[in-house]
Formats: C-alpha cells, sequence, structure tokens
C-alpha cells in the first residue's frame, strides 16, 4: 500500500508539472545523446590512430649515383636501429612496376616515365612511430640550434670557435680527436681550444634552449624537455 501511495503521489507530481517533466526529459535525453557520441567519437579515433599507425612507412630513396658500398651501409644502418619493424628493398624496375599500376588510369602519363626515372630505394615499417617522430624533432632541433650557431659564430667573427666545436663535439669519427692535436691544427694553444670549445658549448645550449622555448607551448613542457635533453633544471 505504501509504495502504491508513493508512486501515486509521483505521478500526480509529475502531471501537474507537465511542462518542466518534458523539459528535464528533453534535457536528459539531449545529455546522453552527446556523452554517447563523444565516447563513441573517442574509440573510433583511438582505432584510427591505431590503423594509420600500423600503416606508416618511411622511404628511404637512393641516389642514381650511389655506391655499392655506401648501399650496404644503409641497409646495415637500418637493421641495427631499434625502431625499424621490418624493411623491404625495393629496385627501379619493381619502383616502375608499382607506378605502372598506381597510374593504370593515365597511359600517357605512364609512357612518359622510363624505367630508370624512378629511384630503388628501401621501405621501412616501424615498431612505434611516435617514438621515431619524437627522435626525428630532437635531431631537427639540434640541427637547427648547430645552423644557429654556425651564424652567431661568423657574425661575431668567432669562426674558429665554431670549427673547433664541429671538429671535436659534432664529428662521427672511430678515434676521439685530441685537445693537442686541434691545437696543432688551428695554431693555438691547448689553454685556448679548451676555453674556446667551453664557450662553445655554452652558446650552443643556450641557442638550443631558445629553439626549444619556441617549440612548446607551456613553461611546465619546457622545463620538461629541457631536463630530459640536457638533464639539467633550467631557471
Amino acid at each position: 500500500m505504501r509504495f502504491k501511495y508513493v508512486l501515486n503521489e509521483v505521478l500526480v507530481g509529475l502531471w501537474r508539472n507537465v511542462t518542466m517533466t518534458i523539459a528535464m526529459i528533453i534535457t536528459m535525453s539531449v545529455s546522453l545523446t552527446m556523452l554517447g557520441a563523444s565516447v563513441l567519437m573517442y574509440m573510433q579515433v583511438d582505432q584510427m590512430k591505431t590503423y594509420y599507425y600500423g600503416e606508416i612507412q618511411v622511404s628511404i630513396f637512393l641516389r642514381e649515383d650511389v655506391s655499392e658500398a655506401q648501399r650496404t651501409a644503409i641497409n646495415q644502418a637500418i637493421d641495427t636501429d631499434s625502431l625499424v619493424a621490418s624493411k623491404t628493398y625495393e629496385t627501379r624496375a619493381e619502383a616502375f612496376e608499382k607506378f605502372k599500376v598506381l597510374w593504370r588510369d593515365s597511359p600517357d602519363f605512364v609512357k612518359s616515365v622510363g624505367p630508370d626515372s624512378l629511384p630503388e630505394s628501401f621501405r621501412v615499417k616501424l615498431k612505434d612511430p611516435e617514438q621515431y617522430f619524437e627522435r626525428e624533432w630532437i635531431r631537427n632541433l639540434f640541427l637547427h640550434a648547430v645552423d644557429s650557431l654556425r651564424e652567431r659564430c661568423d657574425e661575431t667573427n668567432n669562426r674558429v670557435r665554431f670549427q673547433l666545436f664541429e671538429r671535436y663535439d659534432l664529428e662521427e669519427s672511430t678515434e676521439k680527436v685530441s685537445y693537442a692535436t686541434l691545437a696543432t691544427e688551428f695554431g693555438l694553444t691547448t689553454s685556448t681550444v679548451t676555453n674556446q670549445l667551453a664557450a662553445a658549448r655554452r652558446d650552443f645550449r643556450k641557442v638550443l634552449l631558445e629553439k626549444l622555448r619556441q617549440t612548446t607551448a607551456t613553461d611546465a613542457e619546457f622545463q620538461k624537455l629541457a631536463r630530459e635533453l640536457l638533464g639539467v633544471d633550467v631557471k
């Protein structure tokens, strides 16, 4: 009896405020619809991200004058890269056959391209595209910083400083050149080489932080990336 009485009072209350009841039902329906649409959209975007990341492929095109030694070195570099999941080598003939299939609806265009017009290449699939993009972003950031440092050294008549920095810190070699060797090469004292390299590294750090700040949206992001890249806290 008590439940029946409560239910009857609820129905009477809803009937007396029918306009408010309808408004509440519409509001709840719209809210739930928007919530459901947002969840579905989030799930769809996540699925699309997973699919397209799985389809990402890096193409490394080789020049016409590439030597066998260079081709072998590139192949070994790809094989030893931890970000590479798989690779395939595509010859000029294979590239031309793919080209003909891709442009089969434009025969005149296909006839204008010869078998030797397309380069040979390596097609590389990545394990983690995000990690690859992050590495490339960092590499480009450092390259831009190096270019800016070169320009600044030229403008301030400190070209030797950059040359020492380039020779000692940027060049890749199996044996590290010594300060004494650099002093002999550039006709400087060892202490001058030491001071010039210290100044170049300090300038490079400053330029790199300037470039990093330009590419970050917040100070917190800047601090985080500076700590990851340079291992220091920047004030």
